[in-house]
Parts: structure tokens; C-alpha cells; sequence
């Protein structure tokens, strides 16, 4: 039960209470597997392992990619020992994601608390004292995810917050501490661990021309930062201030970065074009970001830089674009050279090194004050530029608590009545089509398209409720779990919607039922600590991507789920134009109700996603849902089955017309996932429109 995530929809006005300054990075911690491959002998050890010797013209390529990398060795997770284990993994003919996706779902998890536990070390406080966990990786694929895992592993409270990224690939460290930012400037007091971590084993593959490059320059590692706002306690003491955080998507280049979910793990896709991209369109997202705090003409040289090293050729082309003094990169340069591309994780050693460089500077030299941080990510949406300062600047945050100002809902249009879903899905089960349902690329190339344009519909509506053009849009939140590829849908629905290229993106895709709540509190801290801003959250699934032959343990979720699309637009004071509330946003809250790791879950396979569902779930519900709302009130249920709500209602004592929203969601539509909830605001705001001055 990691989503039972209670969010209190409310009528009246709370302030929050706002931490004072900006938000700061309080510690770093960095860990890397025990294996480590040098360089110069990667390709004699990479086509031994995978018994490619034979292909003499491909290994001599990649002594050449190796020899021009920059980079000395890289930690791998990968060795012979485990290849003997799962020979699978080399084996193209045979499917071998499950095996990883396995292996990594415990061991990123492990790796990530090594370099967790040296960040709590250095920051001198309990582990109970952290409020907030945001875990970056592209190597999650199953759920409960790794944030749950890292949380039970390093005994964080229950009620910790929990994000998991995991579609945001390099710059997912980077975007990770956008979100950190707010939070701990939104929340006085809160305190937010940002953990990333990686392990290649998830795509690794034999030898192929299109992916030898990507091959010879990632690495595994994992990295840990603590973010947290004034005011600074016990021995808290400031490393890096954040100022201000962008991001940047630059137009057309969706296929410049990619990832894909295959039977035999991720498929990664990297253009020759990237370095040269970020070449052409750096000084502009720099300029944009700087401008945007009063450096109107700023000088390049008189920055401190942490830059994600995703290349030689891309720090190389940095430098030369901005003619940087060649000191300006070498944070980048020696992690580059001593642990390779980590993907997310990297930015987290960049930063490390930069503050070690500047602590044994000392008095020798006089600090830069500002800085910049960059990370750059699929389909280069991860431009993600972060303003990482020494000096104080508060944040402008809005007036009065975030606001749902809009709600628009979508569905497919293929209806299937209850009474007659047996007949439909046994018979649908045994029909011609049933080949193209199990071919997994079939799945994902129909979701890939389908997910953006079913949300777009919802989109649609409820901006044209909210009144004010899409290009208002400053943050949009995706959140679905049958999202398995790069670019994800977040960056395709801006795309439809027209909205800015400078818009701030997130997708969240392993947070199930919860996943709407979940976005729901992500976008109430986003609105509250950015005055004007307004966030799109979209949401929607299609239960294709786990359809599957009628299964004993799965037969219940096939009678419950549905599909459509949700998507509500938050925002906080001051209102413009026609806005008005529909509901305020005073506090949210989430709890974990501990040993229920195995009550939900799904796991990515070869055949789509495979959902495990307990029939403890409305049990352990109606056990825990008291105490859990003892501390948030909450007014708008997700309906996640008729056992669901019937037990809340019990346990409660709710009278039977509270839950009529949910149980009609229910009725008309079953359970939507993460969607739902958008579905139980729209008809409870109907509702109490509808009674108006009737009742109080």
C-alpha cells in the first residue's frame, strides 16, 4: 500500500507555511558497484563477455569510441558471475527482461542506500527527520518501486512523501532537484532526500552498430542529495543554494533520445546529433534563465559550472560555444574520466567534486558566488537548467493556497457493459486480434500513441473551461503507469497542446491508483511556490498494456479496470480573468502502511505489464483508513473497487450519500487507475454546483 496517499480538498483559506529563502543543498553521498572496467581494455572485456569476438571490425570501432571517450573506467554491476546465472542476458533469441528487471528491483534499491546513508552521515540528523524521498532512475520497472524500497531500507517514517522519476533519463537528477526545490521552500521545516541511481545491466546488450557508442560511455552508480530550506538547524550548513530552476524542450528532437521497453530490456537510442543540439541551443537557454532573474548580460567566466557530463563532445562543444576557461568543466571532465555517463545519477558526482574543489580552494581564491547546473535528457527536454548560487534570493510565492480551477475527463469510445464483459473478454481472448495484443512492440507502439492523444482530449476541455490560452500553462504533470518508453507522454501531449517550449515537465508512471493524488500534491507545491503559475496535471491509461489470457490471479483486475483520461489545471492567488476555485488545496499527505509491499504491484514482462492484485486490499484499507485521516481530511475517495468503498464507509460510519460520487465513477466507469480521481472531482463539483443554495 504505497499509495494510500490522502490529499484534503477544501473550501476555505490556509495559508502555507513557507520555509524562509531559498532551498539549499545540505549534504551529497555517492556510491558505485565493486566492478570496475577500465577503458582501455572495456572492449577486449565487453565482447568476451557476450562471445563476440568474432566480430574483429565492430571491437576495433569500439577501441576507437573508448580511446576518444575521456574517460579512464567506469563501475559496472555487470560480471561474468552473473552472465553465468542468466545467460539469457546474452542471448538475443531468448527474452530476458524479466531476469533484469529482477535483478535491478533489488539491487538499485541497495545501491541507492550506500550513497544515501553517507549523505544522512553528513548531514547529521536522523533519518526520520527527512520528509520527502524523490527517487530518479530508468531502471525501475515494477512496482512497489525503488522510493518505497530505499524508504523500508534506510527506516524513514511512514509518512514520508514519495515521488519516483523514472522516464526522465539524464536529466533526471537534474529535474529530481527542480521538485526538491519547491517542496522544501513550500513546506517549513521539510527536508528532501533526492536519490538517484542507475545500473546499465537494464540495457545491456551484445554487440550492435547502433548501440556501441552508448555501450562505451555508460556507467552504474548512485548518488544521494538532501535539499532542504531556512531555517537551517543544528549543524546544517548551506553547500549550494537554489535559485531558480528551469527547463528548456527544444522543438524537433523527439528521436535525438530515446528509450524503449523490448523483451530483452531497455533499448536505448542516442543520435550522433546530441552534442551539436545542445551546442546550437545552450547560450539561448542560459541567456533565458539568467534574464529571468535580473542578469540581463551575463559572463560566462565568472561562474562556477556543474555540468552533466553526457559526453566528451558535449562538455567539449559547451566550453567552445561559451568559450569557458578550460577550468570552468573540470568538476565534469574528472567524473566523466573516473566513472563514465551514470545517466541521472551523474550530476549528483559533479556536484560532490565541485564543492570538494571549493572547499580546498578555500581562501586561496575568492568564491563565485553564482553558478549553473545542467542536465540533458530525452528528447532533449532535459535542458533542465538550475540556477545553484550563494547568495540569498526568496522565491515569489503565490497568495493563498493552490486551487483546482479546472477539470476535463475523456474516454475512449468503445463501451463495454458489465453485465456482458465475460462474454466480451473470453471471446475476445480466442479471436484473430489475440496475436497482435501479445506482441509487446504491437502494445507499446498503440499506448505511445493512444496515452498523449486520450489525455489531449481531456486537456482540451479543461482549458476550455478554465478560460486562458494553453501557452499559460508554466508546469505540466503526467502521471500513467502505461508509459514504458522516451520521449514519454508528458513531452508528446505539450507538443499537441502547443503548450511552450520552456514549460516544466514531470511524468510519473509508477504510482498506480494513488498516481492522480500523487500529482495532485506535486502540483499544489508547484502553484503555491510559483506566483502566476499554472499546472496542468493529465492523466490517462489504457489497460491494453496489461491485457492478457484469463488467469486465475488476474481475473479480478480484468473486471475492474478501465481506461479514459483526466486533467485538471491548479493554481494559486492571485486569480486572473474568470478564474475561480473549484476546490482549494490545504494540505496533502501520504502514508505507507507498512508490510504491504506485496498487496500491489506490477511488474513490466515480455506480454505487457503484469499486475498483481491482493484481495487483502479493502482489508487493509478499512484497518488503516481511520488513522490515516486522524491527520488529513479527506473528502473525494478514489474508487478503487465496491469492497474498497463499502469498507470505508463502514469503518467511518459515512452516511451512504458521502461516497455517491465515487460509487457513480465506479458505476459508469470502473477503475481508471491514477485517472480516477479526476473523474470523482468533476462529478462531486457537479454535484454541489447542481445543489447550489439547498444545502450548506
Amino acid at each position: 500500500m504505497p499509495g494510500a496517499a490522502a490529499a484534503a480538498v477544501v473550501d476555505s483559506r490556509l495559508c502555507t507555511q513557507h520555509a524562509e529563502g531559498p532551498a539549499a543543498v545540505l549534504a551529497i553521498g555517492t556510491a558505485n558497484p565493486a566492478n570496475i572496467v577500465y577503458q582501455d581494455g572495456f572492449a577486449d572485456y565487453y565482447f568476451g563477455l557476450t562471445k563476440s569476438e568474432h566480430l574483429t571490425e565492430l571491437k576495433d570501432k569500439m577501441k576507437r569510441i573508448c580511446h576518444r571517450s575521456g574517460i579512464e573506467k567506469r563501475y559496472i554491476h555487470l560480471d561474468d558471475k552473473l552472465i553465468r546465472e542468466h545467460p539469457e542476458i546474452i542471448d538475443k533469441h531468448m527474452p530476458s527482461l524479466e531476469t533484469r528487471v529482477d535483478i535491478v528491483s533489488t539491487e538499485v534499491p541497495k545501491l541507492a542506500e550506500s550513497a544515501a546513508r553517507k549523505a544522512i552521515a553528513e548531514w547529521g540528523r536522523p533519518t526520520t527527520d527527512i520528509t520527502h524521498l524523490i527517487f530518479s532512475t530508468y531502471s525501475g520497472c515494477s512496482a512497489p518501486s525503488a522510493d518505497l524500497k530505499l524508504a523500508s531500507l534506510l527506516g524513514l517514517n511512514p509518512s514520508v512523501s514519495r515521488t519516483i522519476l523514472s522516464l526522465h533519463g539524464c536529466s533526471g537528477g537534474g529535474r529530481a532537484l527542480q521538485l526538491a526545490k519547491e517542496l522544501a521552500e513550500n513546506n517549513r521545516d521539510a527536508r528532501v532526500l533526492v536519490a538517484c541511481a542507475e545500473l546499465t545491466l537494464i540495457c545491456f546488450s551484445n554487440p550492435d552498430e547502433s548501440k556501441i557508442v552508448g555501450h562505451g560511455l555508460f556507467g552504474d552508480g548512485a548518488g544521494a542529495i538532501i535539499v532542504g530550506a531556512g531555517p537551517l538547524v543544528d549543524e546544517e550548513r548551506p553547500l549550494f543554494e537554489m535559485v531558480l530552476a528551469s527547463q528548456t524542450t527544444i522543438p524537433s528532437t523527439e528521436h535525438a533520445l530515446g528509450m524503449q521497453t523490448t523483451a530483452s530490456g531497455i533499448d536505448f537510442h542516442l543520435s550522433i546529433q546530441v552534442p551539436t543540439l545542445i551546442k546550437d541551443n545552450i547560450r539561448q537557454c542560459l541567456l533565458d534563465t539568467f534574464r529571468s532573474v535580473g542578469n540581463m548580460d551575463p559572463n560566462w567566466n565568472d561562474l562556477f559550472w556543474a555540468v552533466h557530463p553526457g559526453g566528451r563532445a558535449i562538455l567539449d562543444n559547451i566550453e567552445g560555444e561559451l568559450q569557458l576557461q578550460p577550468a570552468k568543466l573540470a568538476a565534469s571532465r574528472h567524473v566523466l574520466n573516473e566513472y563514465g555517463n551514470m545517466s541521472g545519477t551523474t550530476i549528483a558526482f559533479v556536484l560532490d567534486d565541485l564543492r570538494r574543489r571549493r572547499e580546498k580552494e578555500g581562501d586561496q581564491h575568492q568564491q563565485l558566488e553564482w553558478g549553473v547546473m545542467l542536465a540533458f535528457g530525452p528528447a532533449m527536454p532535459g535542458t533542465a537548467t538550475a540556477a545553484v548560487v550563494d547568495s540569498r534570493l526568496c522565491t515569489q510565492h503565490a497568495e493563498g493556497p493552490a486551487a483546482v480551477l479546472a477539470i476535463g475527463t475523456a474516454n475512449p469510445a468503445n463501451i463495454v457493459y458489465q453485465d456482458r464483459f465475460a462474454d466480451y473478454y473470453f471471446g475476445l481472448t480466442k479471436s484473430e486480434h489475440l496475436t497482435e495484443l501479445k506482441d509487446k512492440m504491437k502494445r507499446i507502439y498503440i499506448v505511445t500513441t493512444e496515452i498523449p492523444k486520450l489525455a489531449e482530449s481531456a486537456a482540451r476541455k479543461a482549458i476550455a473551461k478554465w478560460g486562458r490560452p494553453a501557452t499559460d500553462i508554466t508546469h505540466l504533470i503526467f502521471i500513467t503507469y502505461s508509459g514504458c518508453n522516451a520521449p514519454s507522454a508528458d513531452l508528446k501531449l505539450a507538443s499537441l497542446l502547443g503548450l511552450n517550449p520552456s514549460v516544466s515537465c514531470t511524468i510519473l508512471s509508477l504510482h498506480g491508483c494513488s498516481g492522480g493524488g500523487r500529482a495532485l500534491q506535486l502540483a499544489k507545491e508547484l502553484a503555491e511556490n510559483n506566483r502566476e503559475a499554472r499546472v496542468l496535471v493529465a492523466c490517462a491509461e489504457l489497460t491494453l498494456i496489461c491485457f492478457s489470457n484469463p488467469d486465475e490471479s488476474k481475473i479480478v483486475g480484468h473486471g475492474l479496470f478501465g481506461d479514459g483520461a483526466g486533467a485538471i489545471i491548479v493554481g494559486a492567488g492571485p486569480l486572473v480573468n474568470a478564474e475561480r476555485p473549484l476546490f482549494k488545496m490545504i494540505v496533502a499527505s501520504q502514508t505507507t502502511i507498512p508490510g504491504t509491499e506485496q498487496a500491489l504491484g506490477m511488474q513490466t514482462t515480455g506480454s505487457g505489464i503484469d499486475f498483481n492484485l491482493s484481495i487483502q486490499v479493502p482489508t487493509l484499507i478499512k484497518n488503516n483508513i481511520r488513522q490515516c485521516l486522524l491527520d488529513t481530511f479527506q473528502s473525494a475517495v478514489h474508487p478503487g473497487g465496491r469492497a474498497i468503498l463499502d469498507n470505508i464507509e463502514g469503518e467511518l460510519q459515512l452516511q451512504p450519500a458521502k461516497l455517491a460520487a465515487s460509487r457513480h465513477v465506479l458505476s459508469e466507469y470502473g477503475n481508471m487507475s491514477g485517472t480516477t480521481i479526476a473523474f470523482v472531482l468533476d462529478d462531486l463539483r457537479r454535484r454541489r454546483e447542481k445543489e447550489g443554495d439547498e444545502h450548506q
